[in-house]
């Protein structure tokens, strides 16, 4: 079943190659890929935030529908030149908590709350509702890299 967020003609379910959350087994909006907007004229004030972020530099955005009882990996690589943010956008049962466990620490999803975080280490999403999760997933270069690093 579609979430009803946005309708559901807007989720893609990701394909094997995809390089954004190539171990996430829901479904995205993409919004950025290889650091260009995608999402043509929709979403206007997320665009113009994203282009104000400083030295983040976004590589790939995306809403992202985490799927009723998800437990799993975003992403799996072996460097840390990019880093994941993930901002819960909407949590349908609070109660049930959402989490993102990271080299063993577990922090909660909540909707004040951005978590940020190195997917080179063991890190597990999970959403204990019978509901899904819609997030904002962001992958960006480390601040710390330089623009030559970059390519």
């Amino acid at each position: 079943r579609k979430s009803s967020h946005f309708g559901s003609a807007f989720w893609e379910t990701l394909e094997k190659d995809s390089t954004i959350y190539s171990d996430f087994a829901g479904e995205v909006l993409p919004l950025v890929r290889r650091g260009i907007w995608v999402a043509g004229d929709r979403f206007p004030e997320t665009r113009s935030v994203l282009s104000d972020l400083g030295s983040v530099r976004p590589f790939e955005v995306g809403l992202a529908r985490v799927p009723a009882k998800f437990k799993g990996r975003l992403q799996s690589s072996d460097t840390n030149c990019v880093l994941t943010a993930l901002f819960p956008i909407s949590i349908p049962d609070p109660e049930r908590q959402c989490t993102l466990s990271v080299g063993g620490e577990a922090k909660p999803c909540t909707t004040s709350n951005v978590l940020v975080f190195d997917h080179t280490f063991d890190h597990t999403l999970r959403n204990r509702s019978r509901l899904p999760m819609v997030c904002l997933m962001l992958r960006f270069y480390n601040p710390q890299v330089s623009e030559v690093e970059r390519w």
